[in-house]
C-alpha cells in the first residue's frame, strides 16, 4: 500500500501573486527614485577624492599601506580599484556603485523586515 505524493501530505503552493513580484521592484524602483537628487555626494566617510586616487594608484601597482596612507579598511579601495579596472577610472563609476549598494541594502532591509514584522508594518 503505497501512497503517491500527491495524496498525503502534498500541498500546493500558491503562485506568487502580482503584488508580491512587484513589491521588491517598487522598492528599488523608490530607493533609487531618492538617491537621484544626492548621487554626487559621497556618503562615505572617506574623502570622495582620496577613494578615487588611492584607488587608482592600487591600479597602477602602488601597495595599500606601504605606498598609499590611509587608516580605513582596506576593501573599499580594492573595490573601487576593481570597479575602476572593470569601466574605467572616472567618478561616476564610484557614484552609481554606491547607488547600486545602497539600492541592494534597501531591498534586503526590506527582504528581512518582511520575514520578522507583521505584513501591515513591512509592506
Amino acid at each position: 500500500m503505497s501512497s503517491s505524493p500527491t495524496q498525503v501530505g502534498a500541498s500546493r503552493q500558491k503562485p506568487p501573486s502580482l503584488a508580491s513580484r512587484v513589491a521588491p521592484l517598487a522598492v528599488a524602483l523608490l530607493s533609487l527614485l531618492a538617491q537621484i537628487p544626492i548621487h554626487d555626494r559621497s556618503i562615505v566617510h572617506v574623502d570622495e577624492g582620496q577613494l578615487v586616487a588611492s584607488a587608482s594608484r592600487l591600479l597602477h601597482g602602488e601597495v595599500l599601506y606601504r605606498g598609499i596612507y590611509t587608516g580605513i579598511f582596506p576593501g573599499l579601495y580594492y573595490s573601487t580599484a576593481s570597479l575602476f579596472a572593470l569601466f574605467g577610472s572616472d567618478l561616476r563609476v564610484t557614484r552609481l556603485a554606491q547607488i547600486a549598494v545602497n539600492v541592494l541594502t534597501t531591498l534586503a532591509l526590506w527582504w528581512l523586515g518582511r520575514r520578522v514584522m507583521a505584513a501591515g508594518w513591512a509592506g
